[in-house]
């Protein structure tokens, strides 16, 4: 794309002055002060959970502690953006590499596994690794049972759906218990 021209009218004369618009230079520009500001934003993440400053406000050490206080100070249209930096910053700070050495994708498929397995994970991986040679070498350990996923997440308790309907009856008016009971009799009809 050509650098276009515009003609502005200054105030200060009826002369008309040619303005340069430089379309490429400035969404490059923009474009340095988005990653100058999520440089820094991460940076600022790491810095509060390496110095666990989050215990200044009395809350737990954990990470748990760091996201409450988080939560409680960060505007919620930037919190999703810091709790992924501050993933990253766990792992960074586990495995004791430096800060923004590494890229962010590379370090938050580290929570698919076990966080003792993370350092035998760290040891395999070549320098600056992608994502798919991360795949690749996880794969391998996994293969030789040196490292284990994180297991999925407990599945909750059956739910007794005639307790639930017994609640029902006292909650329901007249009217949504008819329509419950048709709704009930044409779903019992279906099964014939």
């Amino acid at each position: 794309m050509s650098k276009s021209k515009r003609t502005k009218k200054v105030k200060q004369s009826n002369e008309l002055a040619v303005v340069e618009h430089d379309p490429i230079n400035e969404a490059k520009s923009l474009m340095n002060k988005m990653n100058d500001s999520a440089k820094s934003l991460r940076a600022q993440v790491y810095e509060f959970y390496e110095r666990k400053m989050w215990l200044a406000f009395y809350l737990d050490s954990g990470l748990k502690g760091c996201r409450k206080c988080l939560k409680n100070h960060i505007k919620p249209d930037t919190y999703s953006s810091v709790c992924r930096y501050l993933q990253v910053a766990v792992v960074e700070v586990e495995l004791q590499i430096k800060q923004g050495s590494m890229s962010l994708t590379v370090l938050l498929m580290y929570f698919k596994y076990r966080k003792e397995d993370w350092h035998t994970i760290f040891e395999e991986l070549p320098k600056n690794p992608n994502k798919k040679i991360f795949e690749i070498i996880c794969d391998e350990l996994l293969a030789r049972g040196k490292i284990e996923k994180v297991k999925p997440a407990k599945k909750s308790e059956p739910v007794d759906n005639l307790k639930t309907a017994k609640k029902l009856l006292n909650i329901l008016t007249p009217d949504e218990l008819d329509e419950l009971y048709e709704s009930i009799v044409k779903a019992i009809n279906q099964l014939f």
